[in-house]
């Protein structure tokens, strides 16, 4: 074998597999989002480069093939890997973006490299001598172009997600130490790798890059790294008096402070990731929201409505809104304020004035 040890291949092996779950997994498990898609994309590019180097290791010898044609093949998941790694590090950061044209100038190194890739039996402008050792491979210089370009991508995408995670939720977080630690290990083999501190394979990178990507989506889906909010404003928002609930696009609920919780007596776990609209024990009326909802698409507008909880005895206005960014939707407000007191206090003084009235009334009969 062209592995150092047996333990790389089992590792290398081990690396696709976990590659494949988790695409199988978010694919399945998580619901329809722009970082759905960029992780799908992140685990896919992952999948094609191990998959290229455990067939380049046991057939290139056996079938006496020179490794360089398997690397065809497993640069199509090492051009595609920092890309997708930075609209993940982008969407995380913005939680939506408009896919413009502008965003295609980013494969147009990584395509101009594949080709230089594919003919470089011709010219050696990619590789000098191609080895799996990687202290015996000898680099062109279309190569160190491609090298520096995607560790910008990485170094852009790491800042992009380090700056963001210890906004969102403090250095000292559970998302923030496994993004942290993540992100360390392919950096730390990098430099151990190129000051030759310690000899590597090719097949050590994708090992070290899948234990990053597991990193990352455990931080982003299994501690809902996306939906935190800065430390800051999460407790201003939880002491206004006003309860809000935030909904994505297909009015699925995403966020709430602690005011809507109490009002309703609800868990955020109960109800995030649930449609509002089948939420028949808020007590609200539901068809004016819906109503409001729809009214609402693509508009800058605040709608506003009445409405009675009838388990609480309560009576809120409602105020629904979008949420853009730079003309992007990133979702919908929905603001309730308790009006019941102030509903009362209205009653009790028109209440008050029929009394005055019938008394006048009756004073003028005599």
């Amino acid at each position: 074998m062209l592995l150092s040890s047996v333990s790389t291949f089992i590792a290398l092996l081990i690396s696709a597999i976990v590659c494949i779950i988790s695409f199988i997994i978010i694919y399945k498990k998580i619901k329809p989002s722009q970082i759905k898609v960029a992780f799908l994309a992140l685990n896919a590019s992952m999948i094609i480069c191990c998959t290229g180097l455990l067939l380049q290791n046991m057939l290139s010898i056996p079938l006496g093939i020179d490794p360089i044609y398997f690397e065809y093949f497993i640069y199509i998941g090492n051009s595609l890997l920092p890309i997708t790694f930075f609209f993940t590090a982008l969407i995380f950061t913005k939680t939506k973006i408009n896919m413009n044209k502008k965003y295609l100038l980013l494969f147009v190194i990584p395509i101009i490299s594949m080709i230089f890739l594919l003919t470089n039996n011709m010219h050696h402008l990619f590789y000098v001598e191609y080895s799996v050792d990687l202290s015996q491979n000898v680099y062109g210089p279309v190569f160190a172009i491609f090298d520096a370009y995607i560790l910008i991508l990485y170094a852009i995408s790491i800042v992009m997600f380090l700056k963001q995670s210890i906004s969102s939720s403090g250095l000292f977080s559970m998302q923030a130490i496994l993004f942290i630690v993540g992100s360390a290990i392919p950096v730390v083999q990098n430099i151990l790798s190129t000051t030759q501190i310690i000899t590597t394979t090719i097949y050590i990178t994708p090992i070290c890059f899948t234990v990053m990507i597991l990193f990352i989506s455990l931080a982003v889906f299994k501690f809902k790294f996306l939906s935190t909010t800065p430390v800051a404003l999460r407790t201003i928002v939880d002491r206004i008096s006003d309860g809000y609930v935030v909904l994505n696009e297909n009015f699925v609920i995403t966020d709430a402070n602690e005011t809507f919780l109490e009002i309703f007596n609800l868990k955020l776990s109960e109800i995030v990731d649930t449609n509002i609209l089948s939420h028949v024990n808020l007590g609200i009326n539901l068809d004016k929201l819906a109503v409001s909802l729809s009214d609402l698409k693509n508009s800058n507008e605040i709608l506003t409505f009445e409405t009675n909880n009838t388990s609480f005895t309560k009576t809120f206005t409602v105020e629904v809104s979008n949420i853009f960014s730079k003309e992007i939707l990133l979702g919908i407000l929905i603001l309730f304020k308790d009006t019941t007191q102030h509903t009362k206090d209205m009653k009790t003084i028109r209440d008050n004035q029929d009394m005055l009235v019938e008394k006048e009334r009756l004073a003028s009969l005599g």
